[in-house]
């Protein structure tokens, strides 16, 4: 008979019988729980040191084996090594593409002054005494291309900050498009932002350019400041400078924020104008009588909706793109041919009225100069448009309408296209209203 078999614990006195265990089995011990393996190559641990009756191989007991430590760390290490290496990897990447985003792809860089072939501009450096430092991490943060400079304080807290910055567009740029940068990276770098004067024509480059002013709080500090913004668009070319300092000694660095904007200019250049794409399409209704065009590609031919007259003949859907981190809404079209019933555009005016949303209102024509941004290509509005304001009263401001129609007449039928849009977004659809409904022309006979 085999000899009986111990618990490998040292501190358990339980024996097992061996002829009752295959070799190689699992097996866990019924008075301490200790798992291990019986290995039929192990020597025997006897009960009686002094028996040893049978004649089969020993069997030596091995118990069951636990992860080694040392090798769970080693792969743990070498696991941190390679996520270490990766995110350096990924670090080195982003970092080179920012820096390719931030910087124009060309420059030439003398002592006085840099060149920025591919934007077509060129900046004098301030003078070395005007106290003005460069500070590449404040343009860094803005994602500028062209210049950063710092004045006052000291590097981490300066008193007065410029940022020069510019980029081209695949279209002829538009004041929204110069409005969008700006209030993404004011929101970006300040609290608190709010427009403190109206827009205001100025300088920049040597062009006519337009001049905003916000109030803010520095993130970095909490103090009030000022900051002035020039933005200007020539042809495909955008150009922004951002100027800032605290509230209180804004006023003090006006003119060393005018000689950092001075030093920016465009090159004169005899090389070929740059070709702005366009984007006009013509539409025009089953009967062919009248043509209308949109020259922003934002319009297509749409099916009616429940809001527009059904009686229409053609109905389009302006999409716009997004502005300030925001999209204003889409506007809808129609063009409507009714048969005449007197004065051609008070018939229109009486069509276009009983088109809007029920609820007591007040209608205002508009007659100042329209705002906003100016719709793209050289599609002009060759028909008379009329503009209106129409406020409901006890509404909400995002209920308040623009209402932009005209009128032609062709065979003898009175044609009338008109479009409405939230007030809310006059400055982006009004001139682009304009454009597309005073571009109605009747069939030429």
């Amino acid at each position: 008979m085999a000899s009986p078999l111990k618990c490998p614990s040292p501190a358990c006195p339980f024996q097992f019988d061996p002829s009752q265990v295959p070799a190689g089995a699992v097996i866990s011990c019924p008075r301490c729980g200790l798992r291990f393996t019986l290995d039929p190559t192990a020597p025997s641990f006897p009960s009686d040191p002094f028996e040893n009756a049978s004649d089969e191989p020993p069997r030596r007991i091995q118990p069951r084996r636990k992860a080694n430590s040392g090798s769970l760390k080693g792969i743990l290490v070498t696991a941190a090594a390679i996520f270490g290496v990766l995110l350096i990897v990924l670090g080195i990447g982003w970092l080179a593409i920012t820096l390719s985003r931030n910087k124009a792809s060309s420059t030439a860089e003398t002592e006085s002054e840099i060149k920025y072939p591919d934007l077509n501009l060129v900046f004098k450096k301030p003078a070395p005494d005007s106290g003005w430092t460069k500070h590449d991490s404040t343009r860094l943060s803005f994602n500028a291309a062209l210049f950063g400079y710092v004045k006052g304080g000291d590097e981490h807290a300066p008193t007065a900050s410029i940022v020069g910055d510019a980029r081209t567009y695949s279209y002829a740029v538009r004041p929204t498009d110069l409005r969008e940068r700006v209030t993404q990276l004011l929101n970006k770098e300040f609290d608190n932002v709010t427009e403190s004067e109206e827009a205001r024509e100025d300088t920049l480059c040597g062009q006519s350019a337009t001049r905003l002013l916000y109030r803010a709080t520095n993130k970095k500090t909490g103090d009030a400041v000022l900051l002035e913004v020039h933005t200007l668009a020539s042809k495909t070319l955008a150009v922004w400078v951002f100027a800032w300092a605290a509230e209180r000694e804004f006023a003090g660095y006006a003119s060393a924020f005018q000689s950092v904007r001075s030093g920016l200019q465009l090159v004169k250049t005899t090389a070929p104008t740059v070709e702005v794409p366009t984007f006009t399409k013509t539409h025009r209704s089953k009967s062919g009588i009248f043509t209308i065009q949109d020259s922003d590609g934002l319009w297509a031919v749409k099916e009616p909706a429940t809001s527009l007259d059904l009686a229409g003949t053609l109905w389009l859907r302006g999409t716009p793109k997004s502005v300030g981190g925001k999209k204003p809404s889409s506007v809808d079209l129609v063009v409507v041919e009714v048969e005449p019933k007197g004065d051609a555009n008070q018939q229109a005016l009486e069509l276009v009225k009983q088109s809007l949303p029920d609820g007591e209102s007040t209608i205002e024509e508009l007659t100042a100069e329209p705002t906003g941004d100016v719709a793209t290509g050289d599609v002009k509005p060759i028909t008379p448009v009329t503009r209106l304001k129409v406020k409901y009263k006890g509404a909400e401001s995002s209920v308040n309408k623009l209402v932009v129609f005209s009128t032609v007449e062709s065979q003898g039928k009175v044609i009338v296209a008109y479009a409405t849009c939230q007030w809310k977004d006059q400055g982006y659809w009004e001139q682009r209203l304009m454009q597309i409904v005073g571009s109605l022309t009747p069939r030429q006979k």
